[in-house]
């Protein structure tokens, strides 16, 4: 099979009356296939999720939760826990682009509410405690930690250049 027929396989699995976890399981096998690795891996069911991402404009380590105990932005410490919360600023599914809009409308399609109101905050934006300046999660968190890209033909990461 190639990628695209595995693609479109893993896409023909996903429907609505998927327990949360199996349908987050396939939805990260499509992913996977249309080579957004980083999605695929940061994809969770928004419960007790949490990242961090440099601020764009101070550096700050921000913690961005978003699940049971809030959404919100803030710096974490050790002894403390995240202090300064700040509440995040959820996307508008109605201008969502790109991976975060086919994500949401993917959701919405096939009744997983969860995923789909924890999608909105981690393609929204967030305030950083610590110098104030607001920025797009998803969009910092792909700065710094997407994989390189990947070569499948010669097998290796591909050039920078």
């Amino acid at each position: 099979m190639t990628l695209a027929e595995l693609r479109a396989t893993a896409a023909a699995r996903l429907r609505s009356g998927l327990g949360e976890e199996l349908y987050l399981r396939r939805l990260r096998a499509v992913l996977a296939f249309e080579g957004r690795p980083l999605w695929c891996e940061t994809l969770d069911d928004f419960t007790d999720f949490f990242l961090t991402v440099a601020c764009p404009h101070c550096d700050a380590p921000v913690v961005i939760a978003v699940g049971d105990h809030g959404c919100y932005s803030s710096i974490r410490d050790w002894n403390l826990g995240d202090v300064h919360q700040i509440p995040l600023r959820p996307a508008d599914p109605h201008a969502l682009t790109g991976t975060g809009r086919m994500l949401h409308e993917t959701a919405v399609r096939d009744g997983q509410q969860r995923l789909a109101w924890g999608l909105t905050h981690l393609f929204g934006r967030a305030e950083c405690p610590g110098c104030g300046s607001v920025f797009g999660i998803a969009d910092e968190y792909a700065a710094t930690d997407a994989p390189a890209p990947w070569d499948f033909a010669r097998g290796h990461a591909m050039d920078a250049s």
